[in-house]
């Protein structure tokens, strides 16, 4: 067997890259087993060690830790220590609680309540919700646990609760609360399941706002599903209202970049968070790729992407009838010196660009291989670059690393403009308010991940072998 252990600690990013492509064309079980059992030792090794040296814990551990201290003790001494302290608690939002944090919360909730202070009162607790709204079930959220105590099915205390239904909503408006309450009863009755009955959930409620709102539903042909979205803004801005004031609602942030490429106006721009970022542009993707490779000499998923960026902006010309022949020449295993001056026609020196500094290395990639410098990404990069070597190291190992840290949080800088129209992921958007609001409902499969890489899981899926998130 290889000594995976041996060679992670030498370099870590390239062996977890060389497992992960092992792994899909292996169907060696035990073998396998045997190499993630390495990699997850050394893994846990390593950021353990790191734990302890800065005196740390991670928070995606911190609830499981918590609840391991919890159940060697009755009442452990922190809570015993804050429960004399805090009497009253209000939990929010709690649909998006999870099991564990709940567990967690439980005995110190039950000190308080349970206990009565020197002057003979009691501790109280507040849990507001609406299981209607719990959109955090893939971070742990389980809003079946609201449910069962509403229904009184669980109950961790030794009283019954008192449960009120608020009936009044003072965010939307009449016809968006009624087609919501119509619209979750109708499932409610037809899904035929006790635990999601209407009149326990609450479905109808009485708005408290003035205006009356208006909510449609439109099914169109894929064929003009961009020019029907474009149509419906287009009839918004006729009515008086700015383009600021509509928002769009996609599950996935590639839907923000289809629509931003696939509906065009001299009226409205679509702007999205995730399409301002400087990694969803080409050119800076082929400049990373490059500077990558100074480091990673035999990478060849960045050389691929190298010659990906070059084929497809004509830089070989004619010199290849099609994208796989041209990887098929430039992809073979040559000396990463070869490998620049095949493609760049030999003008790329790799050894006196890896000597260059990252700013000097970044202006010889786009005077070799004639990038376009009037571009907003391109501007945004060199910024982040002068920022970078302000006051770090200027050479490129370190502006990489630094780059594998920070790169999603570089954007382009767009003042909010009353032209611009918001696309926003849904979860992103919860808690924000528009007075138009388009949702496009694309045909993906709700649980449409084929494409994704494979992640494996443990408890409590060790029957699984491979499953796909």
């Amino acid at each position: 067997m290889v000594d995976y252990a041996g060679k992670l600690r030498a370099n870590p990013k390239i062996i977890l890259k060389e497992t992960r492509e092992l792994l899909k064309n292996s169907n060696n079980n035990a073998e396998d087993n045997k190499i993630l059992q390495q990699l997850e030792t050394l893994i846990e090794e390593k950021i353990q060690k790191i734990q302890d040296e800065n005196g740390i814990r991670l928070i995606s551990k911190f609830n499981k830790q918590l609840n391991l201290l919890i159940q060697q003790n009755d009442t452990p001494y922190i809570y015993e220590k804050l429960g004399s302290r805090f009497t009253d608690f209000y939990i929010d939002e709690f649909q998006d609680t999870s099991e564990l944090q709940w567990n967690n919360l439980i005995p110190l909730i039950s000190n308080s309540i349970h206990s009565e202070s020197h002057d003979g009162l009691k501790g109280s607790l507040l849990i507001v919700g609406d299981p209607k709204q719990s959109i955090y079930r893939w971070r742990g959220g389980k809003f079946n646990q609201f449910i069962n105590l509403i229904y009184g099915q669980t109950n961790p205390f030794h009283f019954k609760p008192d449960t009120e239904k608020i009936d009044s909503n003072f965010r939307s408006s009449r016809e968006i609360i009624n087609f919501n309450s119509d619209f979750f009863t109708y499932l409610s009755n037809h899904l035929e399941l006790d635990i999601y009955d209407s009149d326990d959930l609450n479905f109808k409620q009485e708005s408290n706002k003035k205006e009356v709102g208006h909510v449609s539903i439109t099914s169109c042909e894929s064929e003009i599903f961009y020019s029907k979205i474009k149509t419906e803004i287009l009839d918004i801005l006729d009515r008086g209202y700015e383009p600021n004031e509509i928002a769009i609602l996609v599950r996935f942030n590639k839907h923000a970049k289809d629509l931003i490429e696939n509906i065009n106006s001299s009226k409205f721009n679509l702007i999205s968070s995730e399409v301002l970022q400087i990694t969803s542009s080409k050119k800076i993707q082929f400049l990373i790729s490059i500077l990558k490779l100074s480091k990673s000499k035999n990478d060849y998923s960045e050389r691929k992407r190298v010659i990906d960026f070059l084929f497809k902006h004509n830089y070989f010309g004619n010199n290849y009838e099609n994208l796989n022949k041209c990887f098929h020449i430039n992809l073979s295993r040559t000396d990463i010196i070869d490998f620049f001056r095949n493609i760049s026609n030999q003008k790329f020196d790799f050894k006196y660009f890896t000597s260059l500094n990252i700013l000097d290395a970044v202006k010889y990639c786009i005077d070799n291989f004639h990038i376009n410098i009037n571009d907003a990404y391109l501007y945004a990069f060199i910024d982040d670059i002068f920022e970078f070597i302000e006051s770090h190291d200027d050479s490129i190992s370190s502006y990489i690393e630094y780059w594998e840290k920070k790169s999603d949080s570089i954007h382009l800088n767009i003042p909010e403009h009353r032209d611009s129209i918001v696309i926003s992921t849904i979860h992103k958007a919860k808690g924000l308010e528009f007075p138009f609001v388009i949702v496009p409902i694309y045909n993906d499969r709700i649980n449409d991940n084929r494409n994704a890489d494979p992640i494996w899981l443990y408890e409590p899926f060790k029957s699984l072998s491979l499953i796909h998130i």
